[in-house]
């Protein structure tokens, strides 16, 4: 009897797991009505590098791509680039930025089918900023089957943990030179690049696991004041002052005192005194 409890009680655990942190679409884009405005959930698809755009055939449901198989519903519509630089210039400079606010999110993903005509060019780099401003390289991607074929592109940011809960977290997808030549190479290798070769984007989606309220309650009740990252409390606490990140990592432990210095880089966390916890935020 007592094993059969303890077997219930730890699928009921991993439920409750599975529950809590079940990944869930933050925004998304079918294009399905011809603009560029989200399907679900909110934010932005802008064009970089002067490059143009209309709406073209998208890619068919349950297909299956170079990559996996599309998820897609529908796929009347997606968005059509084209008009990107010179064989020559602008490496990294144009293509589809994409600005999604993950607040309240960790785990991050993005997926997105992605059809390089034969011309366009055969590589193209997912890019990401937590300021909107500041862009790192966090993979690329080439045409192994080569143009006029669509390819589900897909990329998990959980180990990057400034990209969960942040307003400015933003991605783009660009054109890049491939090789030594410092040149765009064509998706067809027997083709030559061109400025009007189009890269289609559908079913652009970005997601996360919601991060659990609970730990975001205050229900701490020694009181305590926070002023330039320096915590002091009015009554000594009688266990270890522990500090978290969001995502329920261990940032700081601190033997109890009157005061301490959290010497934490700025951002939300959850305090732990007592075995009583309380969000804060280091500026």
């Amino acid at each position: 009897m007592r094993k059969t409890t303890i077997l219930i009680s730890a699928l009921f655990i991993l439920l409750t797991q599975s529950f809590l942190f079940s990944e869930t679409t933050i925004a998304n884009w079918t294009f399905e009505s011809q603009t560029n405005t989200a399907t679900i959930g909110s934010g932005t698809i802008t064009l970089i590098g002067s490059i143009t755009s209309t709406y073209a055939a998208g890619i068919a449901p349950n297909t299956a791509v170079v990559g996996g198989t599309t998820g897609t519903t529908s796929g009347t519509y997606a968005l059509n680039t084209a008009t990107y630089p010179a064989a020559s210039v602008g490496a990294k400079t144009a293509g589809i930025q994409i600005a999604v606010s993950t607040s309240g999110y960790n785990n991050i993903q993005i997926t997105a089918d992605i059809r390089h005509s034969n011309t366009s060019a055969n590589k193209v780099v997912l890019q990401y900023s937590t300021n909107g401003t500041d862009w790192v390289d966090a993979t690329n991607y080439s045409t192994p089957a080569g143009g006029d074929n669509w390819y589900l592109r897909t990329y998990d940011f959980s180990s990057i943990a400034a990209v969960n809960n942040n307003s400015s977290f933003a991605v783009r997808y660009v054109t890049d030179f491939d090789g030594t030549a410092s040149a765009y190479l064509a998706a067809k290798s027997s083709s030559t690049y061109a400025t009007t070769g189009t890269i289609r984007f559908d079913n652009v989606t970005i997601s996360g696991t919601a991060i659990s309220t609970d730990i975001l309650k205050t229900v701490i009740t020694k009181k305590y004041s926070l002023s330039n990252n320096t915590l002091t409390f009015t009554e000594l606490p009688t266990s270890k002052i522990e500090v978290y990140t969001l995502t329920g990592s261990k940032a700081a432990v601190y033997e109890p005192a009157q005061s301490v210095d959290l010497k934490l880089s700025k951002g939300v966390y959850v305090l732990k005194v007592d075995n009583q916890t309380s969000k804060i935020m280091l500026k």
